[in-house]
């Protein structure tokens, strides 16, 4: 399951913008390619997130945080604009934006909030005690 939907990506992105990228051929877009896009996406951020977080424990957290949310959109775009050769230099900056910030939450820079750290994780803190968050994707808090 992943961890954004079709209405997500036209939420951030708009219909024009995922007409764009996920039209392969006739004139609608392939649903079959955005749901793959969208697991592919999802699975590519768990490969961070295992380092700290119950894998099975986030894909239950409802609502998604949207951070990780917002994380899925984006690698899925960038997914479905890579394979429609239509990758801008803005969609690209975004992939490497959402990559850095997951990297920040498997690093312990970020955090994902009511999210369940696996065992031995170390927690969500700095050395000296200060919580880390992630409070809105995009901005991370550093130490």
């Amino acid at each position: 399951m992943a961890y954004a939907t079709r209405d997500d990506l036209i939420t951030l992105h708009g219909y024009p913008a995922l007409e764009a990228v996920a039209r392969r051929e006739g004139p609608d877009v392939d649903n079959a390619a955005i749901e793959r896009a969208l697991e592919d996406a999802s699975a590519e951020l768990d490969g961070y997130l295992a380092v700290r977080y119950d894998i099975d424990g986030l894909i239950l957290l409802v609502p998604t945080p949207p951070a990780l949310r917002n994380a899925t959109v984006e690698i899925a775009f960038y997914r479905l604009a890579n394979s429609a050769m239509s990758l801008t230099e803005d969609i690209r900056q975004r992939y490497e934006d959402a990559i850095r910030w997951v990297k920040d939450v498997a690093t312990g820079r970020a955090t994902i909030p009511s999210a369940t750290l696996s065992n031995g994780s170390g927690g969500g803190a700095s050395p000296d005690g200060r919580i880390l968050s992630q409070p809105s994707f995009g901005t991370v808090a550093r130490i």
